[in-house]
């Protein structure tokens, strides 16, 4: 595999997207940013933003180390290759709070 769809998709299945399309990811409890050599954001080809009432749920149990917060302090975490979003059984986000909490 060439190194850069290698780099893709290591990208890919590890990055958030936030509301402007921008890649993120969170680390040692800090989101941190992907930049190009030139410093600039990085966007994934073909990315499609997602929104939170549309976005499918995530399947197992928000972590520190497997999600990140939104503005609202909603967990989205990566499942399948696209963001999903962490929900209770009774349909509620998942919020950092609780997670940081644990």
């Amino acid at each position: 595999m060439p190194i850069a769809v290698l780099w893709l998709t290591v990208l890919l299945s590890s990055a958030l997207q936030d509301t402007e399309g921008r890649l993120w990811w969170y680390e040692s409890g800090r989101s941190c940013a992907y930049r190009g050599a030139d410093g600039k954001p990085l966007y994934y080809i073909g990315y499609v933003q997602v929104k939170w009432d549309t976005a499918p749920a995530c399947p197992g149990t928000a972590t520190l180390t497997n999600s990140m917060a939104d503005a609202q302090g909603r967990m989205w975490g990566w499942s399948d290759n696209k963001p999903c979003k962490y929900v209770k059984a009774d349909g509620t986000a998942v919020k950092y709070a609780v997670v940081a909490a644990h």
